[in-house]
């Protein structure tokens, strides 16, 4: 009798193990592309936009704000400045789920940040930390955030001012998502509903960051409603796939990205300056549409100040539990140089951003998908020395 039950209830679990992985199967296959069709919007390669500079601005929220530090940090020769909503500190959480959740609950060390940032800096692996000296950097940090403890915004703060002379950090008492004037879940206290990543509170977080960045020089939208969930106005779904390359199993990016371009630049993109923005977890076009893109705030301020915004895309993928919910790269699951410019989700947005500052003629420094991927991430991290970094130490796959 005992035998028999047994029997049954493995017979049970084994069932339970084939429903499960056949439902995932099924889920990866038909949401690979489902979001097109949901989203109805126009698709196209990206191409080069004659710009007014070839300079950038970035910023991200939650997730995205870490991916905007790594981006930032890679490639600060060509970044204005960024801004940062609800960010952990660089390399704070590297190492494995075991090492991004006391991060996420705000033990962390600045100094270790610091040294990880200089050390990367001397191997060339991040463009020079001399670089952020001038230029200008918003952290944002909601007192109210159950996800990302609020100790990580001060701790961000403190790792910029361990290089600039610019750094602005503000507070207030705003959950884990993004404070917008025209729409999203109530600003404080507990949320009803989960939300799309925005709060409506009396401020915008977008407006305000940016508007540091450039110094006070950005006029504020004057929108006070979200944009209508039929408004697609400027809003392109852009090839993000064609930027990754076949060889990374680990990137977990979608395979479009979002371009929104203004009317006025439209007509003459040359008045307008490119601005990157870093989704947070869950906030993917695959899982929310187009919600987030809305309400965040970002459309407006691009209205009002001449910007056209790259809205980069992570996909769902059963990599490991935080791909499960849209994030970026936390903590490694790319490879452990996933915070440098071989960092492969960096590679991919810089391919894309490099498509739209140059021509084909002006490429020539640009590396492509399929040559910068043969590098051995993991070869060249085990080499390191920390205390003399050579950068000829690369080892090819081939």
């Amino acid at each position: 009798m005992v035998l028999q039950t047994t029997l049954n209830n493995f017979r049970w679990s084994m069932e339970y193990v084939v429903v499960i992985v056949v439902i995932i199967i099924v889920v990866a296959n038909c949401e690979r592309n489902s979001h097109r069709e949901k989203l109805g919007l126009p698709r196209q390669k990206l191409s080069y936009i004659p710009l007014k500079t070839h300079m950038v601005s970035i910023s991200g929220h939650s997730s995205g704000a870490t991916a905007a530090t790594h981006f930032y940090l890679a490639n600060s020769k060509h970044v204005d400045g960024v801004a940062l909503f609800s960010s952990i500190h660089y390399q704070c959480g590297s190492g494995g789920l075991y090492t991004l959740m006391p991060c996420l609950l705000g033990r962390g060390n600045t100094s270790d940040s610091v040294r990880s940032a200089e050390k990367y800096a001397t191997a060339g692996l991040i463009d020079s930390l001399d670089n952020l000296r001038e230029k200008r950097h918003y952290i944002y940090h909601g007192t109210q955030d159950a996800f990302i403890h609020f100790d990580n915004g001060l701790r961000v703060y403190q790792f910029y001012k361990a290089f600039s002379n610019h750094v602005k950090f503000e507070q207030f008492e705003t959950l884990h998502a993004i404070p917008s004037k025209t729409c999203g879940i109530q600003c404080t206290g507990i949320p009803s509903t989960p939300g799309n990543g925005c709060s409506k509170c009396s401020f915008s977080v977008v407006y305000d960051g940016l508007n540091f960045i450039y110094n006070g020089e950005l006029v504020e939208s004057t929108a006070t409603t979200c944009r209508a969930k039929y408004n697609h106005d400027g809003l392109t779904l852009v090839d993000q796939e064609e930027f990754i390359s076949p060889l990374d199993s680990t990137v977990s990016m979608l395979s479009d990205a979002v371009l929104y371009t203004p009317p006025q630049c439209r007509v003459n993109s040359s008045l307008c300056s490119l601005h990157i923005a870093f989704h947070g977890c869950r906030h993917s076009i695959q899982n929310d549409g187009l919600d987030y893109i809305k309400c965040s705030g970002y459309l407006e301020t691009a209205d009002a100040n001449n910007f056209i915004v790259l809205f980069p895309q992570v996909k769902q993928s059963a990599i490991n539990a935080i791909t499960l919910f849209h994030c970026w790269d936390l903590y490694g699951y790319t490879g452990p140089l996933y915070g440098t410019k071989l960092g492969s989700q960096n590679q991919v947005v810089f391919r894309m951003v490099s498509r739209i500052m140059y021509k084909e003629d002006d490429e020539k420094d640009v590396p492509s998908a399929t040559n910068l991927s043969t590098w051995n991430n993991e070869d060249y991290y085990y080499d390191l020395d920390p205390e003399i970094v050579s950068k000829s130490r690369f080892k090819s796959r081939n």
